[in-house]
């Protein structure tokens, strides 16, 4: 199935060939906050460029000046809803272990009850 909205679905689709399960995800917040300046570019369309803001996982992950594509957060839930359809089809239990997160597609659990 194709993907390509977010890192995180082909990351689950390498652990679901991989026979792994079942599948923790951890960290997955699908939380954004938008700057206020975007650019464009010919090759990429509309970019984010970063101006501080703090709401990565890492608070170097990103300096002022950065750019980056425009989340697309609609894109994102279809590669999760296809993720949990190809996992499910194999007998593959996804579930997400974040803290926080916006990510509804699949099954919540308490991070420190699995660990």
């Amino acid at each position: 199935y194709p993907t390509g909205a977010t890192v995180t679905a082909l990351n689950i689709q390498l652990a679901v060939t991989m026979g792994c399960n079942p599948i923790y995800l951890i960290g997955v917040d699908g939380i954004y906050i938008l700057p206020k300046k975007f650019v464009s570019d010919a090759a990429h369309g509309k970019l984010c460029v970063e101006e501080g803001e703090d709401w990565h996982f890492h608070k170097d992950y990103l300096k002022p000046g950065d750019t980056y594509a425009v989340p697309n957060v609609e894109y994102e839930k279809i590669d999760y809803l296809n993720c949990r359809k190809n996992a499910e089809s194999r007998g593959i239990r996804i579930f997400n272990a974040s803290r926080n997160s916006a990510i509804d597609i699949f099954e919540r659990v308490d991070l420190d009850k699995i660990l």
